[in-house]
């Protein structure tokens, strides 16, 4: 096991390395970084040189690319843009201050000017609370109502269940999330019952506590759950019928064995194994948030900062969110593979 842990390790560099080439070469191809500088007023040809040169953008695109991955600490700076390395006023060379990604330094942003691992590390907190009680929620109620549409197959309830999921995950999540805001918050205002709050993650009059923040989730989660729910519990429904079907529940059955250890003993842990697929691909994703939720509800998380810096063309945070990504696939995918081993003992990777 090992052995087989560490060579997905190390197969995963170089195919990080290619992720990051490819997502870098489009993240600094999409856009001007510098045509949101001047706010309302476009910027000064000088002062776009002299930003250019300040943010290393004036070098070619390989060069770039080093600086974001091993640093600056190793290139001598041409601020002033003279043509002649800077020196200091004791006469010494000034050299670049990144340590490049490789050692942890994700960059600086652009627009905030602020070290990328600090704007994530106070985003991801925000985006975990609100990722991670919606995947609960979701797998609760995905295996709940998925079981019960299997051990009812072509009922009344199996038919309705099935209708729902359709019709839930063909819904929009923007058209589902203002939906949702103009029931349970407009017209339950409306109404005069209590209604649910639609952004941020406290109201500023009460202030910051748990049981703000639990109410204010209700409707991000709801809207991100019900989507999931209707593709989680068919994937469930699928698998449990497929199982059910086979000789050793057949012959659990005929022991004696109570219907409630047959079914979630015997055949609920190997028909879990496509939803432990999907959801595996799903967990790293969380970090990233939900772009379009997070917007609509204005909760200060992953998926927000990712849009407010895709739409200013702000490389560097970009990057840093992929890339975070982009490890924690890995990271999942081999963990995946290790709840395969226990799920059914038959799966060995020795």
């Amino acid at each position: 096991m090992g052995r087989y842990i560490v060579r997905r390790l190390l197969q995963a560099i170089p195919l990080l390395f290619i992720i990051s080439v490819i997502l870098f070469v489009l993240s600094v191809k999409m856009g001007d970084p510098l045509a949101t500088f001047g706010g309302r007023q476009v910027i000064k040809s000088e002062d776009r040189k002299r930003l250019t040169r300040q943010l290393g953008l004036d070098k070619p695109l390989y060069v770039q690319y080093v600086v974001w991955l091993v640093g600056n600490d190793w290139m001598t700076m041409d601020v002033n843009g003279d043509g002649k390395p800077d020196v200091d006023e004791n006469g010494q060379l000034v050299y670049g201050t990144r340590k490049g990604v490789l050692r942890g330094d994700l960059g600086t942003s652009f627009v905030t000017k602020q070290p990328v691992t600090q704007m994530i590390a106070e985003r991801l907190p925000n985006t975990l609370l609100l990722m991670l009680t919606s995947e609960v929620v979701i797998l609760i109620f995905a295996l709940v109502i998925g079981l019960a549409s299997a051990l009812r197959q072509y009922s009344i309830f199996d038919h309705t269940v099935t209708a729902l999921s359709f019709i839930g995950y063909s819904m929009p999540i923007p058209l589902l999330a203002l939906g949702l805001i103009y029931i349970f918050a407009v017209y339950f205002k409306r109404w005069g019952l209590p209604y649910f709050p639609t952004g941020g993650m406290f109201d500023p009059q009460v202030g910051a506590s748990w049981q703000q923040t639990a109410w204010h989730l209700v409707l991000p989660v709801t809207a991100i759950s019900l989507i999931s729910i209707a593709g989680y519990s068919r994937y469930v429904r699928g698998s449990m019928l497929e199982v059910i079907q086979q000789d050793y529940i057949r012959t659990a059955r005929a022991k004696g064995l109570a219907e409630r250890r047959v079914v979630f003993v015997h055949a609920l842990k190997n028909a879990a194994l496509p939803l432990v697929t999907v959801v595996g691909l799903d967990l790293p994703f969380l970090l990233a948030g939900a772009v379009v939720t997070e917007t609509i509800f204005a909760w200060p998380g992953m998926g927000r900062l990712f849009y407010d810096h895709t739409t200013r063309s702000d490389f560097p945070v970009l990057m840093g969110i992929i890339m975070i990504i982009s490890v924690a696939v890995v990271i999942f995918q081999i963990l995946t593979d290790l709840t395969y081993t226990y799920l059914d003992p038959r799966i060995r990777y020795d």
